[in-house]
């Protein structure tokens, strides 16, 4: 698996940084035996209680954890988890997009407005309105 544009950047500015750096400068915090680290690792992303309700939020409008991840410098298994702790349910599934969209277009074909439809299949409004905005043939 290959990393995104953006990541590789990042990656490449750090393999820069490592060869410009003596590794026996680098002594691990707090100086244990004089432990060298030769190895740098990336530092898992906590999300504080503000993002938390910002990720819940867009992704209920619609964004997907992939792009959330890169929003908030993180991994995606990092969103999707802080998702589901929340309660939410994370799709990976195309087919289950596709049932989604089949209900959405069903229900639009009965009459029913689309706040009705977003509340009916459990997503946000603008998302709904968005769908059929772009999918003008749809309707």
């Amino acid at each position: 698996m290959g990393l995104s544009e953006a990541n590789s950047n990042k990656y490449r500015t750090l393999l820069e940084l490592k060869a410009s750096i003596d590794p026996t400068a680098i002594v691990s915090p707090p100086a244990q035996d004089g432990q060298v680290v030769t190895e740098l690792k990336q530092r898992q992303k906590f999300l504080s209680e503000k993002e938390i309700q910002e990720v819940i939020i867009r992704y209920q409008e619609g964004v997907s954890a992939n792009k959330l991840a890169e929003i908030y410098g993180c991994h995606k298994c990092t969103i999707r988890s802080v998702l589901r702790r929340n309660g939410i349910t994370v799709s990976h599934s195309v087919a289950d997009k596709k049932l989604l969209i089949e209900k959405m277009i069903l229900l639009r074909n009965q009459g029913y407005a689309m706040k009705e439809i977003a509340k009916m299949v459990g997503i946000n409004y603008h998302t709904v309105l968005q769908y059929f905005r772009t999918h003008k043939d749809v309707d």
